[in-house]
């Protein structure tokens, strides 16, 4: 008998080990960058391949691309300087040329995608940081607001934010909408510090575990009668 419960508490013991396994959350990149890992940062000036620019007021740069910016000299002394994990982006290619360019006034939104297909959303968890120029937020997963915003000056700092709700199965959005004061620079950094998500089992792993699971429950059960 004690043999067919340790058995029984060992098929237990698999099942939470598969269920329990967390993996991180595919598609999420840093601003700035082609490829997280490893991790390759973007030509400055050139597209960021992973953010869609989705509203802009800025008639001459309506979207959807954004752009990879420099960080020095010019407007640019309070910002965050670029790099290495990050870097900054905005609706114009030439923001980052000092005095060349500024932006109208109003709300610009960066989006990114990922997709949650074979994971458990419930389960899934966002940490990171980002800077705004100017307000920034508050941030939408999925078209709904998470409450989490940046204040005017949170250009030269960063802030911290956390998601750990509102995850959905299969494709997820996140926007970072940015309001820029009238006719200056504006720019969105922001950088993913941890995510994690539960894989969903596959119907086939869990019929091998259960059929060895009972296979060895038919060998103690045989054991025990003999």
């Amino acid at each position: 008998m004690k043999i067919t419960q340790s058995l029984l508490v060992l098929s237990v013991l698999a099942v939470v080990t598969i269920q329990a396994r967390s993996d991180s959350i595919p598609g999420l990149f840093n601003t700035g960058v082609i490829s997280q890992t490893p991790l390759i940062l973007n030509t400055e000036g050139n597209i960021d391949p992973h953010y869609t620019l989705v509203q802009s007021p800025d008639l001459t740069f309506p979207g959807p691309a954004s752009y990879v910016v420099i960080t020095t000299g010019g407007f640019f002394c309070c910002w965050i300087p670029n790099g290495p994990d990050s870097q900054w982006i905005s609706a114009r290619p030439d923001t980052w040329i000092p005095n060349s360019s500024v932006s109208p006034g109003g709300q610009y939104d960066y989006q990114i995608a990922f997709d949650l297909t074979g994971f458990n959303p419930s389960t899934a968890s966002i940490t990171g940081q980002w800077a705004t120029d100017n307000n920034g937020g508050p941030i939408l997963l999925n078209g709904v607001s998470t409450g989490l915003t940046t204040g005017f000056t949170d250009f030269s700092f960063w802030t911290p934010f956390t998601i750990s709700s509102g995850f959905v199965a299969g494709l997820n959005t996140l926007d970072f909408p940015v309001s820029n004061g009238c006719c200056s620079p504006t720019g969105l950094r922001v950088e993913f510090l941890s995510s994690t998500v539960t894989p969903v089992p596959e119907p086939s792993s869990l019929l091998l575990l259960g059929s060895g699971a009972f296979g060895l429950l038919g060998v103690a059960w045989r054991k025990v009668r003999s």
